[in-house]
C-alpha cells in the first residue's frame, strides 16, 4: 500500500474527452470502410482466387486496425470486440485472431484520474474514504479498473469505472454496429441490429455500478446452499453508480491454478465450475455471463470465488427445457431431433430448408464420442476443439441458415468460456454424470 501522491494530471495521462473518443472511432470506422470499399472495387479486375486472397488480408487489416484503438480507448467498443473473439461466427476468423489481443488485461489508467473519479463519486477525498489504497491497480479491464484498499482493519476491492466510458457507449455501439454490417460475413442487417439492441441493454446494465451490486446480491442468495461458491460483500456506503467497492476474496488465477494444485485438486475445481454454471442455467435460470478468466478465482480446497456481476442474464423458462433437449439427443446420438430443437430455440431461420442430418452427425460425432468414451474425462487430452474446428468450413456452408438469438448470446459465451478454462486447468472428472445431475432440475 502506498501514500497518495501529490501529482499533475498531464494531457496524455487524461483520458479521451467524449469528443476526441468519437472521432477516434469515427477515424477508425472510416478507415475500415475505406479498406473494404478499395477491395471491393479492386476485385471487380480479379480472379476468384486473387479476390479471396485480397478479402483475406483485408480482414486482417482491419483487425489490427481496430484492435489497436479499441485497446487504447477501452470502454463500449472494446467490450463489443471481447465479446466477439468468444462468439466467433460473427467476424471473419482472420480479423477474429486479431482482436483476440483485447482478452488480455488493458492498460490502466493513471492513478490521479482514478482519485478524481472516486472522490467526484462518494463525495470526500479518497484519504478519508480509505485508510490505504494502492495507486497500482489489481485489474484494468474495458470499462473500469480495481484497486486493493484497507478500511477499518479490512482488506477491500475498489471497482473504478473509466470517467465518460458510459456517456459514449452508444456511439461507441454504432461505429461497432457499422463495422459489423462492413464485413459482409455473416447474417442480415436486421439481425445485426437486433444483436446491438441487446447488447446495448447489457451495457447499460453493466455500466450501472448500482444494478451489479443488486446482481451480487442475487448470486450471493441463490448460491447460499452451494459451500463450493464464494461471493464478495459489499461495502455500500463506499459504493454508487460508478464505484463499487467489496470485500477483498483471494484466490488462484486461472492460469496458475495448475501451478499451485494438484490433479485431484483441479479435478474438483472442475466438478465445481460443472456444478456451478449447471446450477444457474438449469437450476435457477439466472446466469453468469462474461467468462472471462479474470472473474474467477480458484482455492486449494477446490472452492470458486466469482468476481464481477455487471453481466448476468435471467434466462427465459421457455428455453431451459431445450437446453435439456439439445443435451439429451447429443449424448442419445440422435442428430435427426436437432433441427426441430435449433428452429424451437430461434437460431435456425424460419422458412429455411431443413438441413441434411449429416450436418449434425458430423457436430455430434465431434464432440459426444469422446466425452462419453471413459466415465471419467480427461481434459488434458481433450480434442474438442480441433475436432469442431475442422468442421468450421463446412459449417460456414450453412451459415445462412442461422441467425442468432440475442436472448441466447450470454448463455453460449458462457458455455465456450466454461470450455475455455477447462482446456486450462486439465481436470478429469465423469462429465456426463455431472451433466444429468444439472439436467434432474429441469421439470
Amino acid at each position: 500500500m502506498v501514500n497518495f501522491p501529490a501529482k499533475e494530471l498531464t494531457l496524455a495521462e487524461k483520458p479521451p474527452t467524449k469528443s476526441k473518443r468519437f472521432f477516434r472511432i469515427a477515424k477508425m470506422t472510416a478507415k475500415v470502410a475505406g479498406n473494404y470499399a478499395t477491395t471491393k472495387a479492386g476485385s471487380v479486375f480479379k480472379n476468384k482466387k486473387d479476390t479471396a486472397a485480397s478479402a483475406f488480408a483485408t480482414h486482417v487489416l482491419n483487425g489490427e486496425i481496430i484492435a489497436d484503438t479499441l485497446g487504447e480507448l477501452k470502454g463500449a467498443a472494446m467490450k463489443v470486440g471481447q465479446m466477439a473473439t468468444l462468439a466467433g461466427d460473427f467476424l471473419p476468423p482472420e480479423m477474429i485472431e486479431k482482436l483476440k489481443i483485447l482478452q488480455n488485461e488493458s492498460p490502466p489508467m493513471d492513478f490521479v484520474v482514478v482519485k478524481s473519479q472516486i472522490e467526484a463519486e462518494l463525495g470526500s477525498s479518497i484519504e478519508s474514504l480509505f485508510d490505504t489504497f494502492d495507486e497500482k491497480p489489481f485489474k484494468a479491464a474495458s470499462i473500469g479498473q480495481v484497486h486493493r484498499a484497507t478500511l477499518d482493519g479490512q482488506e477491500l476491492v475498489v471497482k473504478v469505472q473509466y470517467p465518460g466510458v458510459d456517456e459514449s457507449c452508444d456511439s461507441d455501439l454504432r461505429h461497432m454496429r457499422r463495422i459489423f454490417k462492413l464485413t459482409g460475413f455473416a447474417y442480415d442487417k436486421k439481425i445485426i441490429d437486433e444483436m446491438f439492441e441487446e447488447l446495448k441493454r447489457m451495457l447499460h446494465e453493466e455500466l450501472d455500478y448500482t444494478n451489479e451490486a443488486q446482481n451480487l446480491r442475487a448470486f450471493q442468495e441463490q448460491h447460499k446452499n452451494d459451500p463450493f461458491v464464494v461471493i464478495p460483500n459489499i461495502i455500500a456506503e463506499r459504493s454508487s453508480g460508478r464505484i463499487l467497492t467489496l470485500s477483498f476474496e483471494d484466490g488462484i488465477a486461472l492460469d496458475e491454478v495448475r501451478e499451485h494444485v494438484d490433479q485431484e485438486t483441479c479435478n474438483l475445481i472442475g466438478e465445481n465450475i460443472f456444478k456451478l454454471f449447471g446450477r444457474q442455467l438449469f437450476r435457477d435460470h439466472l446466469v453468469h455471463g462474461d467468462p472471462h478468466p479474470g472473474n474467477f478465482a480458484f482455492r486449494k480446497d477446490g472452492t470458486i470465488v466469482l468476481y464481477d456481476f455487471g453481466c448476468v442474464k435471467r434466462v427465459s423458462e421457455r428455453y431451459i427445457p431445450l437446453y435439456r433437449d439439445i443435451f439429451v439427443e447429443g449424448l442419445a446420438m440422435r442428430p435427426e431431433k436437432m433441427d426441430e430443437i435449433l428452429f424451437s430455440f430461434g437460431v435456425r431461420k424460419e422458412g429455411s430448408d431443413p438441413l441434411p442430418i449429416s450436418f449434425y452427425e458430423d457436430l455430434i460425432e465431434a464432440v459426444i464420442p469422446e466425452l462419453t468414451a471413459n466415465k471419467i474425462y480427461d481434459y488434458k487430452t481433450s480434442t474438442i476443439h480441433s475436432n469442431t474446428r475442422e468442421l468450421v468450413p463446412k459449417m460456414r456452408r450453412h451459415i445462412f441458415a442461422f441467425q442468432p438469438n440475442p436472448e441466447l448470446a450470454i448463455v453460449d459465451r458462457l458455455v465456450l468460456g466454461t470450455h475455455n478454462m477447462f482446456r486450462i486447468i486439465g481436470p478429469e472428472f465423469a462429465w456426463t454424470e455431472l451433466l444429468k445431475e444439472q439436467l434432474e432440475f429441469v421439470d
